[in-house]
């Protein structure tokens, strides 16, 4: 937990701008307000940490790391889960797996049920994210996170249909495998199919590097908020640790995505807890009579 900051002095002895218009509140009382626009001095001089926030505000940012763990944890659990029930049944039934044919439940290919699991686990994720993205209706001054915000919003949207794309393309026939023939030497063909499949791969991994950098981008400015140098820190390291590990890392015997899974996991943690730290030492709201 950062220190609480210094004790505010009775009256503004230096030049300061209001947070909320700019007015210089130097030679005004701290409990007092702005002339201009009326937002409390000690507001300004305290800065827009959250701490200042609505209480219900944080609660929301906390409430959103949960749900955005819970996506995450659930994705991967499922995918884990799938798979394991799959090779259960192809390995009670006598099967083996032969020319790339994937076993099925219950009449669903593995890879329909698991493009299943993964568009609610990533849904549950987005609203997670939604709900940390939504803008302080208490700030106090221009909003220094408003582009990162929209960027962010919109490539959860577009992640999202991607999500949803890849498992309509799972129930079209020759999309799960892709289709890749080989009738000779120097005689290879792509199907439609392959190529389509390939490039909506490409579309869904450059908006998944895009969606690392935007969430990576806006966890560091909330981190001054909170306010947590550590967090900073972090932010600066995983800023290119992660989606390096996303990319190229599958080169790892394809533990550079897991890794990276791991690893903002626990970020995500940590701003769960700080954020719960600063709703401990908020006073609480009283509420209308």
């Amino acid at each position: 937990m950062e220190p609480l900051p210094p004790p505010l002095p009775g009256v503004v002895d230096a030049d300061r701008p209001c947070l909320g218009c700019g007015y210089n509140l130097r030679n005004l009382g701290v409990d007092g307000q702005c002339p201009e626009c009326g937002s409390p001095v000690e507001r300004s001089l305290r800065g827009n940490l959250l701490e200042f926030a609505s209480r219900e505000y944080v609660a929301n940012l906390r409430r959103g790391c949960t749900l955005v763990e819970i996506g995450v944890i659930a994705e991967v659990l499922g995918g884990i889960a799938v798979f394991g029930l799959a090779a259960a049944v192809a390995i009670s039934r006598g099967a083996l797996i032969k020319g790339g044919a994937m076993p099925s439940m219950a009449g669903m290919p593995v890879e329909q049920i698991n493009s299943l699991v993964e568009v609610g686990a990533s849904l549950v994720a987005v609203l997670g994210w939604w709900l940390l993205s939504n803008p302080d209706p208490a700030m106090l001054g221009p909003d220094a996170d408003t582009r990162v915000r929209r960027v962010l919003r919109v490539l959860l949207l577009v992640g999202a249909a991607t999500a949803i794309g890849s498992l309509l393309m799972s129930f079209v026939p020759g999309m799960a495998r892709g289709v890749f023939s080989v009738s000779g030497i120097g005689n290879s063909s792509f199907s439609p199919a392959l190529i389509a499949a390939t490039l909506f791969g490409i579309a869904a991994l450059l908006v998944k590097v895009g969606l690392i950098f935007a969430k990576i981008l806006f966890l560091r400015h909330l981190a001054e908020r909170i306010p947590s140098a550590g967090l900073l820190a972090t932010s600066r390291i995983y800023i290119w640790l992660i989606p390096v590990l996303s990319t190229v890392g599958i080169v790892l015997c394809g533990l550079g995505p897991l890794l990276a899974t791991i690893f903002f996991t626990l970020y995500v943690d940590k701003y769960r807890k700080e954020l719960g730290a600063v709703l401990a030492r908020m006073e609480p709201e009283t509420p209308p009579a």
